[in-house]
């Protein structure tokens, strides 16, 4: 049977893993800010996955995937044409806050 020593140095072993985790997880990474803008600009223009897939040629899971962070576009094209759906600028939209020049 533990000692009473084993179980405290276990459970403050798993405080400071359970730490570590949520820390990790609260620290804005750069590569959440595309899916950020992406849903931020869906949202104030009432565009839904249905309709940006349809217009992008894409399927429905993709846009998805770009909204959770999972997959982001491959092309210049798609980056092009996203960016003119959602009527903002290609570099913004890709996290730059200085986007002249992108491409």
């Amino acid at each position: 049977m533990p000692t009473l020593r084993k179980w405290i140095v276990c459970v403050n072993h798993f405080i400071l893993m359970l730490t570590n985790l949520i820390g990790s997880c609260m620290v804005a990474d750069m590569d959440d800010i595309f899916p950020d803008r992406l849903r931020s600009e869906m949202s104030r223009r009432g565009v839904t996955c249905v309709q940006l897939a349809r217009s992008l040629r894409v399927h429905t899971n993709t846009i998805s995937n770009w909204r959770w962070g999972k997959a982001e576009p491959s092309t210049r094209q798609v980056w092009l044409a996203l960016a003119w759906q959602l009527d903002c600028e290609v570099g913004w939209l890709m996290g730059e806050d200085q986007y002249e020049g992108v491409w």
